[in-house]
């Protein structure tokens, strides 16, 4: 399990948790249930936010903060932020996002019309292979919301995604220190076992 941690504005950490089996980690409504035919649906770009540095991602998952913008439709932001999207399309065949359903949020909603990143979301992203620049405004994805004229709801059904994270310099760093250690005992067993022999 991912936890997201927000310590102050425009820092982002990840941490990783161990869980035992059979542990409850949510809930949720079957989207047969929701009540799609009373949102208005709508498409959106998603941005990396240009309050956000060049962001550099790799194999580990990282947390950017992106904006929407409106690409097919408009309807009032505030109805915006109160609906679930779910990416449907990345445009960079690098990039994979792991939080694929997000809920958007906003401070201060500008007005009607006005293309600004008002409108933001947090998501977890990685470069299964290798890694890659993404730059401030930079459109990521497209993002669409869960509404009947919307069909592909299937995309709802998936709240993560199982990654295999690489071994990291300071796992490899730590099983050759391992090896040293180990090596450096038999040795030193060899030279004793020699000294009582004496």
């Amino acid at each position: 399990l991912i936890s997201l941690k927000t310590p102050c504005a425009n820092t982002y950490a990840l941490d990783s948790k161990m869980l035992k089996s059979d542990t409850t980690v949510a809930s949720y409504t079957p989207i047969e249930t929701f009540e799609k035919d009373k949102l208005p649906g709508v498409e959106m770009s998603v941005c990396l936010d240009f309050d956000d540095k060049t962001r550099v991602v790799g194999q580990d998952p990282v947390l950017i903060q992106v904006y929407l913008k409106f690409s097919s439709g408009h309807i009032p932001k505030k109805e915006v932020i109160k609906q679930a999207f779910a990416v449907d399309k990345v445009y960079n065949s690098k990039l994979s996002v792991l939080t694929v359903v997000f809920k958007p949020y906003a401070v201060n909603l500008a007005p009607e019309r006005t293309q600004t990143n008002d409108m933001k979301a947090k998501l977890i992203v990685y470069c299964p292979e290798g890694e890659m620049t993404v730059a401030p405004r930079e459109v990521l994805a497209n993002a669409i919301s869960m509404a009947k004229d919307f069909p592909a709801l299937s995309l709802f059904k998936k709240g993560g995604v199982e990654i295999e994270i690489p071994e990291t310099a300071m796992d490899v760093a730590m099983e050759e220190y391992n090896l040293q250690q180990t090596t450096q005992e038999v040795e030193n067993d060899i030279q004793r076992e020699r000294t009582e022999r004496l």
